[in-house]
């Protein structure tokens, strides 16, 4: 088997279709294998966000309903990510206060 057609076999192997539902509609996905249960969590996470919106503002139309989902995962992600960016800096400055008690 030359590589070309091994490079093609291992992509095809590592990928497949998934068909994930959110807000009623089925979206087909080409995924890796080994991210299949992160789009199932995002899957499951999006509709849990439409529906709360969905309840909580009942008169809004569809696409608001969407809007507001969206947007709110968007600032959970962006909250995420200051976090995550903030936590060495945390830590180092952790390590200077031990070391200023000690001196103390």
């Amino acid at each position: 088997m030359d590589s070309i057609s091994k490079k093609m076999m291992d992509k095809t192997s590592e990928e497949f279709l998934i068909h994930v539902n959110v807000a009623g509609e089925t979206l087909p996905m080409t995924v890796r294998r080994r991210e299949e249960a992160i789009y199932r969590q995002a899957e499951l996470l999006l509709n849990n966000k439409i529906d709360y919106y969905t309840r909580a503002y009942s008169t809004c139309s569809r696409t608001q309903i969407l809007i507001f989902a969206a947007n709110a995962l968007a600032v959970s992600l962006l909250r995420h990510n200051a976090a995550v960016d903030a936590a060495p800096l945390i830590e180092m400055l952790k390590g200077y206060t031990n070391q200023i008690d000690e001196i103390l």
